[in-house]
């Protein structure tokens, strides 16, 4: 006849049927987490350059003549693609935007040499018409603001 007391079960041995699922769904969260703050920063770069050339599309007079005051982006009207290599890349975005009088596509290109980022073409193509407004030369780039 033994007369020993039982051993006591851990805690992970009694609980290990709801706390492991759990531990791989936190898994999961983490790693969607760190993916959504990378892809955030890259829109954020991504809506500066927007902003700067609504800013030129804006000042455009035959932007303002085709679309109307102001020149607004529309939401949801996003699109891009984005190239970098070491500390210098190329960003090229597409944006619908609107107007009083219309619709057009924005195509902004920016390039970033060694820190400092320019646009260097930016144009509005004109829904309907099809007209093709430069809002920028590639012989006069303009600064992006960091």
């Amino acid at each position: 006849m033994s007369t020993g007391a039982a051993v006591p079960r851990s805690w992970f041995a009694k609980n290990w049927w709801w706390s492991a699922p759990l531990g791989c769904l936190a898994l999961m969260v983490l790693c969607l987490g760190s993916c959504s703050l990378l892809c955030a920063g890259k829109l954020w770069g991504a809506k500066q350059l927007v902003d700067e050339a609504l800013v030129l599309a804006n000042r455009n007079p035959a932007a303002v003549e085709a679309l109307g005051e102001p020149i607004v982006a529309a939401p949801f009207g996003r699109g891009g693609d984005t190239q970098f290599t070491n500390r210098d890349g190329r960003w090229q975005v597409r944006v619908e935007v609107r107007g009083p009088k219309g619709r057009a596509n924005l195509r902004i290109e920016q390039s970033e040499d060694g820190g400092a980022k320019r646009i260097r073409s930016a144009e509005l193509v004109v829904e309907g018409s099809g007209e093709v407004i430069a809002l920028l030369t590639a012989e006069d780039p303009v600064a992006v603001p960091q």
